[in-house]
């Protein structure tokens, strides 16, 4: 899994829990990996924490994801969202999402995005549980993986537009 793998990399020990978590539409899963690795970078750079712990979530009808902290926390009412955070905002406002910031000095930190996803998704055919059973297309794939293919596709697309060549093959 891509989360795991970038949690690993975390200079801040992390604990991720996604237990029966299945799968979500691909923009619904991007946009979480990428939150959760915006959070994760978070921490790192100013947390002062000991551990973390991710938890990713979901109901069918909704996506969520958190990722709470031991470090030194902040007034979040009083402190002003700085571009990590509002790029989180505006990525889960642009698919109907919701960021929340739960911090107090001395507190840690916990930031929470709820994503509703398309009625239905959880009977959907490319539904599919962890470790990739019978399902869709990309069923074999998990959610970081589809993410960053994603995400390479509209670099190389942005690339082509602008006359430049990617080094991608």
């Amino acid at each position: 899994m891509a989360l795991r793998a970038q949690a690993a990399r975390s200079p801040v020990p992390v604990a991720l829990e996604a237990d029966q978590v299945g799968r979500y539409p691909q923009d619904a899963e991007s946009t979480v990996y990428f939150c959760t690795l915006e959070a994760l970078q978070n921490v790192a750079k100013h947390a002062k924490a000991s551990a973390v712990t991710v938890r990713l979530s979901g109901s069918g009808e909704v996506l969520e994801f958190s990722v709470s902290d031991d470090g030194a926390g902040f007034p979040a009412a009083a402190t002003r969202r700085g571009s990590g955070l509002q790029s989180m905002s505006d990525r889960l406002a642009a698919h109907g999402g919701t960021l929340t910031v739960t911090s107090r000095p001395g507190q840690g930190t916990t930031i929470t995005g709820r994503l509703p996803v398309s009625s239905g998704s959880g009977d959907r055919a490319d539904h599919v549980e962890p470790g990739g059973a019978a399902g869709g297309p990309d069923s074999g794939q998990d959610t970081g993986d589809r993410a960053q293919d994603q995400e390479q596709h509209q670099l190389q697309r942005r690339r082509g537009e602008h006359g430049q060549r990617s080094a991608v093959g």
